[in-house]
């Protein structure tokens, strides 16, 4: 069996990866009654800390789940963490309690932090998209525990493939994990609307206002899938990722040059520039 690496706290109380333990009656895993984070750490800094438990928080009180916990605690969790390694992944998980029955019966939130050693890449392969249907759901806006929709869809995709969804009307939303950036030459950046069929990322909004503060033009709104051949470049944006270049959708090929050396600057700010970002 391989062995695993990295550090986790459950409910606090932090342990190596390989001995961590939640019950079987976790509702995150009965049901994926859950939400969660991921954030990206550099040098016991977590990238963005405040909007992500911001997000975490505002998302657990739309579903009914209570957080016993000031933000402040899961703070200094999340930074305790990071200090392990120079660079790091962490996924925040909460789930809504212990207990069996897809009612809440007043369970006590539960939470759990993997910490796990990752470095950010400057220079990552262009990926290749293929474009899908997906119902909307009440949920699409929320970062839940439940990836099944994704997971099943890129199960027959490439190491350098990714699904990205599109609503019934066939407007762009986002991909498997990652929202989506185009570039026009001449008038600037398009992201998808906020609508409630995908999820805002922290790394939208750092990217967004990354692009305004170097002159830039962002424009957020609906985009048609017949609009994808007017554009010029494309990228997605992630918390682990950063920016990512799209080097075709659908086998509409993209310029992966021009946009590169912009893509290559973001992901390798250093985090207490990032954090001057988030503070805007």
């Amino acid at each position: 069996m391989r062995q695993l690496t990295g550090h986790v706290a459950v409910n606090g109380r932090i342990t190596t990866a390989d001995k961590a333990r939640i019950s079987v009656f976790d509702r995150s895993y009965l049901y994926g009654d859950g939400l969660m984070e991921v954030m990206y750490a550099e040098a016991g800094e977590v990238v963005a800390a405040k909007l992500h438990l911001e997000r975490l928080y505002a998302a657990a009180e739309r579903l009914g789940i209570s957080l016993p916990w000031q933000a402040s605690l899961l703070l200094v969790e999340l930074r305790q963490l990071a200090s392990y390694y120079k660079s790091c992944y962490l996924r925040l998980t909460i789930s809504s309690g212990i207990g069996v029955g897809v009612a809440r019966k007043m369970q006590e939130a539960q939470r759990t932090v993997i910490c796990l050693p990752y470095r950010r890449s400057a220079a990552l392969a262009p990926l290749t998209l293929r474009s899908k249907r997906r119902l909307t759901n009440f949920a699409n806006d929320i970062k839940t525990t439940n990836y099944l929709e994704s997971i099943v869809a890129l199960e027959a995709t490439a190491p350098q493939e990714d699904i990205l969804w599109l609503n019934a009307q066939g407007m762009l939303t986002e991909t498997a994990a990652a929202n989506i950036f185009f570039f026009k030459q001449g008038e600037g950046f398009f992201t998808p609307a906020t609508t409630g069929e995908l999820l805002a990322g922290v790394t939208r909004q750092l990217v967004c206002r990354y692009l305004k503060g170097q002159g830039y033009a962002v424009y957020e709104r609906q985009i048609k899938y017949r609009e994808l051949g007017g554009f010029n470049a494309a990228f997605i944006t992630s918390s682990l990722q950063g920016v990512r270049l799209i080097q075709s959708i659908d086998g509409q090929v993209f310029d992966t040059v021009v946009l590169r050396r912009l893509g290559e600057e973001f992901n390798l700010l250093p985090a207490a520039a990032v954090q001057d970002l988030s503070a805007r």
